[in-house]
């Protein structure tokens, strides 16, 4: 997590953004009808989905853009 971590800080916000954009849109329906605990843990497999889309995402740029830029950097 500490090698992604500059990148997940880069990513999150856009990733949030384009999910409030289509995903939230989609399930907005459905969410008015959701009360108490149900809404709480559609929350919770929200941000469960995020952070792992998120992880993803910053994972891969760290390995295919930082890293390569990492190796030839002057010591």
């Amino acid at each position: 997590m500490g090698m992604i971590s500059y990148s997940l800080f880069l990513l999150h916000e856009t990733v949030l953004m384009l999910a409030r954009a289509y995903a939230l849109r989609l399930v907005k329906p459905v969410l008015k009808h959701l009360h108490g605990p149900e809404l709480w843990i559609a929350f919770a497999g929200y941000l469960g989905i995020i952070l792992i889309v998120c992880g993803a995402i910053a994972y891969l740029s760290f390995r295919y853009i930082e890293s390569p830029f990492m190796r030839y950097k002057p010591k």
